[in-house]
């Protein structure tokens, strides 16, 4: 899953908003290797569209979340919801993601 062009003007933002997609992008393709492993009668046509659906369904789940951090970024509203960010998805601090 790449990430869209929506990206946070701040540097400890953009570097979060990436965790998050690398974390997301490491999720899905666990779980969708473990589907096909389960359902090996998958045609690839069916696999490219669920790969497609998950990738969907993620992108909708964490751009309002990024869209926010980048309205935020280099304030201390942003650092709040940065931290917050890090700890909902168990990212570890900002700084630490860098």
């Amino acid at each position: 899953m790449s990430s869209p062009t929506l990206a946070p003007p701040d540097g400890a933002a953009t570097e979060l908003a990436a965790a998050l997609y690398r974390k997301a992008d490491n999720i899905a393709a666990a779980e969708l290797s473990r589907l096909y492993s389960r359902a090996p009668n998958l045609t690839s046509a069916a696999r490219t569209e669920v790969a497609a659906t998950v990738q969907r369904v993620t992108l909708a789940l964490l751009q309002p979340a990024i869209a926010r951090l980048a309205d935020h970024a280099g304030s201390v509203r942003g650092d709040h919801f940065a931290a917050s960010l890090a700890t909902l998805f168990a990212l570890g601090t900002p700084e630490e993601t860098q």
